[in-house]
């Protein structure tokens, strides 16, 4: 394996077993939506290139984090709607209609625009907190219809009380100025920024804040006194709590809060098919069991920044195997830690087709689930 710690995988390939041959209808306590699009989009004889990278969360420790949805939609999207499925086919139509087949001619490039979405999971701890961060880019060219735009923010969402905290809601920012906040937290400057530079430091600026597991994320831009401005990160780990707004840390220490389940509206259907969780014939890797361990073995990377975050432990990936055998649909439903969740995520999107499963000998999509447990040596 292509890494310095020794990552044992597990592999246990399960159809999900309902009641017999029936559509999925299954509620899960958190699901993580991965979801990666390189799309063409046309709008009279302008040309869309839109990319789209999330991780979108579908439910959160039994919640539906109603809340939490709308945010992320109106920030990247720019549509209030807590639905996902709604919410990026009104996204996608803003841009027009997508490009099917080989263009007669080549558009204008004056006419071209870039976009880019981005939601990323930065943090989570059980019934506390989730923590994302979101960009959204949109560059036009001279004469695309498309507003420019380019934003970024890092937010951390109290699942206690239900609510998205930006970094002036999180932060006692008056205990993160000036030379004291510097000299208290000097140690992490120093592990993050040359020490000759620190010594010329005339300003200090936080441009965002997100709880990452039990630390704090810091986006900062410092300035020295020769007009120098660098932008850099910074994980705090020591006193952190002295830092949090009142009612967050009362969220963090709070008795294990009651969790209320929320059902989660799972597709029964992919491309108007159903989804069924037992089949008379099972889906089979090219090569049986012990080809599948084989391959995730070579393609597994244990992410050299984890910091021993949750560094052992098992992600849970869902997705559905469609009747072509591809692999459709992939969730985190049991989450070990963003960057190892994201590791597992990727190689299972690597795979290539199986034999899909099938009733009555004909091909159907089936509801597959694959554990992949990190050990960290």
């Amino acid at each position: 394996m292509r890494n310095s710690k020794v990552c044992h995988v597990l592999l246990a390939v399960l159809c999900m077993m309902l009641l017999g041959s029936v559509p999925v209808k299954a509620a899960l306590p958190s699901s993580i939506l991965y979801i990666k699009d390189h799309l063409y989009y046309h709008l009279g004889d302008e040309m869309n290139v839109i990319d789209v990278n999330l991780e979108w969360p579908e439910q959160v420790d039994g919640s539906l984090v109603v809340a939490l949805k709308q945010y992320l939609a109106q920030y990247v999207f720019g549509i209030s709607n807590s639905n996902f499925d709604e919410v990026y086919q009104l996204f996608k139509k803003r841009f027009g209609t997508p490009v099917r087949g080989q263009l007669a001619t080549l558009p204008d490039d004056q006419k071209y625009c870039y976009v880019d979405c981005r939601v990323k999971q930065m943090g989570h701890v059980s019934n506390r907190f989730i923590s994302f961060s979101l960009d959204y880019n949109c560059q036009p060219a001279k004469l695309s219809s498309q507003p420019a735009d380019t934003k970024h923010i890092l937010i951390t969402y109290d699942l206690v009380r239900q609510r998205v905290l930006t970094m002036d809601e999180l932060l006692r920012l008056d205990r993160m100025q000036g030379p004291e906040f510097v000299n208290r937290y000097g140690l992490y400057f120093n592990s993050s920024v040359d020490t000759d530079y620190l010594n010329q430091l005339k300003s200090l600026k936080l441009n965002n804040a997100c709880l990452v597991d039990n630390r704090l994320l810091l986006e900062m831009t410092l300035g020295t006194f020769n007009g120098e401005n660098t932008d850099f990160e910074m994980y705090i780990g020591k006193d952190v709590e002295r830092l949090l707004n009142k009612e967050m840390v009362k969220s963090l220490k709070q008795i294990e809060p009651a969790t209320i389940l929320e059902s989660l509206q799972v597709p029964t259907e992919l491309d108007g098919e159903p989804i069924y969780a037992n089949v008379e014939k099972s889906p089979s890797f090219p090569g049986g069991i012990d080809s599948l361990r084989q391959f995730v073995l070579s393609n597994i990377t244990y992410p050299v920044d984890q910091q021993l975050i949750h560094s052992s432990g098992q992600v849970k990936v869902s997705f559905v195997l469609d009747k072509k055998g591809q692999v459709r649909n992939v969730s985190v439903i049991g989450m070990l830690s963003p960057v190892l969740d994201r590791e597992a995520v990727r190689v299972i999107k690597l795979m290539p087709n199986w034999v899909p499963g099938e009733i009555n000998g004909v091909p159907v999509n089936t509801q597959m689930i694959i554990p992949v447990t990190f050990t960290s040596k």
